[in-house]
C-alpha cells in the first residue's frame, strides 16, 4: 500500500488537537523535570524563561511558515528535508534528517531514565525489594508494547495517548501549581534570585541552556501536517498558540517552586516537580504513591509521542538518505532494526545507570544545530536584495534573523555545558 493511501486512511484532526499535541510535546515531561533544574539557578531563571519564550515564538513562526511552503510538495521526504533542501541542497538536508533522528533517540533514552527513576522511587516507597531491576523490566515492557502499537496503528494510538496523558499532566500540574501558589511568599522570590554563587550573567546563561531544552517540540507540527484537516490555516495557529501555552505553564510552575520553597530545599531538590512540592506539603505514603503513578503515566504519554516522532524520523531518514529527491513508494513503518536498536540503547543506558543530564545536553545540541540549519534555509528563502520587497517583508526577515542568531547562541551555551561533563 502506498504512503499516500495510508495517510488518506488516517483520521483527520482539528485545531484543538493540534494545539494540545504541540503544547503537550513542548511542556510534556519537560514540565515535570526541567523546572526543578531551572529553579536551582534562582528567580533569575524566570527572566531566562521570558527571553527563551520570545525566541521560541520566533522559532514557532518560522516552522509554521516552512510547513506551509513545504506542504505542497508531495514527495516522500520528511518535512525537515523539505525545509532545508530547496535552499541549501541535498547534503545539508540529509544531515538535518540524521541529526533530528539522533535527537529523538536521545530524548527517548532521557525520558526512559526519568520514568525508570520514578518507578524505582514508587517501589521503594512501598518497600518492594529489587526496585531498580523491577523498574527496568516494567519500563522495557511498556516501551515494547508502545513500539509494537506504533507499528500497527500509529495515528490512532498517538491520539489516544496524547489525549489522556495531556489531561493527566494538565490536571496534575494545575493541582501542584495551585498547591504551591497557596503557600506563595514573595520574599522567597527576592531571597532566591541567584542561587548559583555565580554572576547574574552566568546564572542567566545557565537558565537559558536548560530552558532551551524545555521548548523542544515546537518542530513536531511538521509530522502532524498529514493528519490535520486544514494544515495551511490550522498548523501555524497551533504552533504559535501551543508554544505560548507551554510558556504559561512553565512560568506558573516556576512561581510555585520559587515562591513556596526556601533556598536550601531548592539547592538539594532531586526528582519531578510534583514529588518535590508534595514532599514538603503532604506526608501520606499512599498520596505520594498516587501522585508518582500520575507522574509516570503522564511521562509515559510523552514517551509515546517521542517514540512516534522517532518512528516517523526513522522512516523519513531512510527516505531522505536515498539518492532520489522525488517521491517514491515506501513502507508506512520505520525499519524494524531502528526500533530494536533504539530499545537496545535504552536498555544499556538503564543498566549502566547513565545520568540523564548528558543525554539532555547532547539531544539539545543535535536539535539546535538542526534548527540553525532550518532557520538559515528559511532566511535564504525570504531574503531579497530588492529594498522595496525587503521592507514589505521585513517582519519575516527579522524573525528569521532572530531565530538563526538565537540558535547559534544556544549552541555555544550547550557546548560549554557538555564540556563540563568531561572536564
Amino acid at each position: 500500500m502506498s504512503q499516500q493511501a495510508t495517510v488518506a486512511q488516517q483520521p483527520k484532526v482539528g485545531l484543538l488537537y493540534l494545539i494540545t499535541n504541540i503544547c503537550s510535546n513542548i511542556a510534556g515531561s519537560g514540565a515535570l523535570i526541567a523546572p526543578i533544574i531551572m529553579a536551582k539557578s534562582g528567580s533569575i531563571s524566570i527572566i531566562s524563561l521570558l527571553v527563551v519564550t520570545g525566541t521560541s515564538l520566533c522559532f514557532a513562526y518560522c516552522f509554521a511558515q516552512l510547513s506551509i511552503q513545504s506542504s505542497a510538495d508531495t514527495a516522500v521526504k520528511s518535512q525537515f528535508f523539505k525545509y532545508v533542501y530547496p535552499s541549501l541542497g541535498v547534503v545539508p538536508a540529509k544531515f538535518v534528517s540524521m541529526l533530528y533522528f539522533t535527537s529523538n533517540v536521545l530524548i527517548s533514552i532521557l525520558l526512559s531514565i526519568f520514568i525508570k527513576e520514578e518507578i524505582a522511587c514508587l517501589l521503594r516507597d512501598n518497600q518492594i525489594q529489587h526496585a531498580n531491576i523491577l523498574s527496568i523490566l516494567s519500563l522495557m515492557l511498556m516501551i515494547t508494547v508502545t513500539t509494537l502499537r506504533m507499528r500497527v496503528n500509529a495515528a490512532q494510538w498517538l491520539q489516544i495517548s496524547v489525549k489522556w496523558s495531556a489531561f493527566i499532566k494538565s490536571a496534575l500540574l494545575l493541582f501542584i501549581v495551585f498547591l504551591g501558589l497557596l503557600r506563595f511568599n514573595p520574599l522567597y522570590l527576592v531571597e532566591n534570585f541567584n542561587l548559583t554563587g555565580l554572576s547574574n550573567l552566568k546564572a542567566f546563561q545557565n537558565g537559558v541552556g536548560v530552558i532551551s531544552f524545555s521548548f523542544l517540540g515546537i518542530e513536531t507540527g511538521g509530522y502532524l501536517i498529514t493528519i490535520a484537516k486544514n494544515p495551511r490555516e490550522d498548523l501555524p495557529k497551533a504552533t504559535v498558540i501551543g508554544t505560548a501555552l507551554a510558556a504559561v505553564f512553565y512560568v506558573l510552575i516556576l512561581l510555585a517552586l520559587l515562591g513556596s520553597l526556601p533556598a536550601q530545599i531548592l539547592r538539594s531538590a532531586i526528582g519531578s516537580v510534583p514529588a518535590i512540592l508534595l514532599s514538603q506539603f503532604i506526608h501520606n505514603v499512599y498520596a505520594k504513591s498516587f501522585i508518582r503513578i500520575l507522574v509516570i503515566a503522564s511521562c509515559y504519554g510523552s514517551l509515546n509521542s517521542n517514540i512516534f516522532c522517532g518512528n516517523e524520523g526513522a522512516k523519513d531518514l531512510r527516505n531522505d538518505l536515498s539518492n532520489t529527491t522525488t517521491g517514491t513508494q515506501s513502507s508506512p513503518h520505520a525499519p524494524l532494526w531502528m526500533n530494536i536498536g533504539t530499545m537496545l540503547l535504552t536498555l544499556i543506558a538503564l543498566l549502566l545507570g547513565f545520568p540523564h543530564g548528558i543525554f539532555m545536553e547532547i539531544s539539545m545540541l543535535c536539535c539546535m544545530i538542526t534548527f540553525a540549519l532550518m532557520f538559515f534555509a528559511y532566511l535564504r528563502l525570504v531574503w531579497t536584495d530588492n529594498l522595496q520587497v525587503f521592507f514589505r517583508h521585513w517582519n519575516n526577515i527579522g524573525i528569521a534573523l532572530v531565530s538563526f542568531t538565537a540558535t547559534l547562541y544556544y549552541i555555544a551555551i550547550i557546548c560549554g555545558n557538555i564540556v563540563k561533563y568531561f572536564v
